[in-house]
């Protein structure tokens, strides 16, 4: 090879390495840009779950209470009920002796 075509292919060569370098660095920034955006996503994703679970806790709470008011009433009514009966033959027997 000539000198002059081996100075124009060390041209070449030095002139893509320059882009290539070039491009590389537009890269890392387009990646650290990346990288800070999911950081973004996965702390606001975990605020978001800690909020969820939160407020998933106070639904189960709700639910129990729900599922406590039907068991309440009637133990309610059975004490009502047996209330009524005693006192009537309470007041039965009274009324007998009297």
């Amino acid at each position: 090879m000539e000198p002059c075509m081996q100075i124009k292919a060390i041209t070449e060569v030095t002139q893509r390495a320059i882009s290539n370098t070039h491009r590389i660095d537009g890269h890392d920034k387009k990646i650290e840009e990346i990288e800070k955006t999911q950081t973004q996503i996965l702390v606001d994703l975990n605020g978001n779950m800690k909020l969820l679970t939160h407020e998933m806790s106070g639904v189960k709470k709700d639910v129990q209470e729900l599922k406590d008011r039907p068991v309440k009433r009637y133990e309610t009514v059975i004490t009502v009920i047996i209330t009524a009966i005693t006192s009537g033959l309470v007041g039965y027997l009274l009324s007998r002796l009297i």
